[in-house]
């Protein structure tokens, strides 16, 4: 649970930073703009500006009898003055504002905290890890057992692919033997027990893993293999209930041979 709540608060912390950061983006992109805008007016204002002195210079010059177009001109000369006053106001305004607003937002960045990433423990990880490597064995064995060989083959290749030096490694292989050799690839099931045999000889499956190796060979038309393999068995295995049908097997061989 304790996990679980570490995990939740630390996609919390990543959200609400990310939002942070969106909307902290969206705002100064806005004052960027408003400032384009304005800046935009400011030269409208000073192109009119400089039409009205040359108007100005026009009228001027010609005479009193223009007077009521003057006084109009002066009046749009004070209007278009406002407006400039205005703009910079505006300008320094938004100067400011948006100075502030960067303060503040910064501000708040520093109480904005991420948790740092969950370290799980190297026991649970372990833990995690038996688990998956026992439900994939499972798996591959349940299939063998309802005779779905295929996907026993590839359920337990999978599984010593994942986990070459796992606790269910030796069975595996025994197992992947069987399931071949159901399928009569024999050749790829004889391949699979000498790899047992050879990483695993302190196995509980590597008794009967000999055995199945000594007749596979022997169908493989290897009798002198065969025979070594059986033999090999008896004598490190001598108890063995894979020993004793191993015995058997040797007679016969030996009656045949007579």
């Amino acid at each position: 649970m304790v996990l679980c709540a570490l995990a939740l608060s630390a996609c919390a912390g990543k959200k609400e930073q990310a939002a942070w950061q969106d909307d902290r983006q969206m705002v100064l992109d806005q004052l960027d703009k408003l400032a384009s805008r304005q800046a935009q007016t400011e030269q409208k204002l000073s192109a009119i500006d400089e039409r009205l002195l040359k108007l100005e210079e026009r009228l001027t010059k010609q005479g009193s009898e223009q007077e009521a177009e003057k006084a109009s001109l002066l009046q749009l000369r004070a209007d278009v003055d406002a407006l400039k006053r205005s703009a910079a106001r505006n300008r320094r305004t938004s100067r400011i504002s948006k100075q502030k607003l960067v303060k503040k937002l910064d501000r708040i960045a520093k109480t904005i905290t991420v948790p740092a990433p969950v370290v799980v423990p190297a026991a649970t990880k372990a833990a995690r890890q038996d688990e998956t490597e026992k439900n994939a064995y499972t798996a591959a064995y349940l299939a063998l057992k309802s005779g779905r060989f295929d996907e026993a083959i590839k359920g337990f290749r999978k599984l010593l692919h994942d986990f070459p030096k796992g606790k269910f490694a030796d069975q595996a292989w025994y197992w992947l033997g069987e399931s071949l050799y159901a399928k009569r690839d024999v050749r790829a099931a004889i391949r699979a027990w000498e790899t047992l045999d050879k990483r695993y000889p302190n196995s509980a499956k590597h008794p009967v893993a000999l055995l199945k190796l000594g007749i596979a060979r022997k169908q493989q038309g290897q009798p002198e293999q065969a025979r070594k393999t059986l033999e090999r068995l008896v004598r490190l295995h001598p108890d063995s209930p894979a020993a004793e049908n191993a015995r058997n097997q040797l007679k016969a061989m030996a009656a045949k041979r007579h």
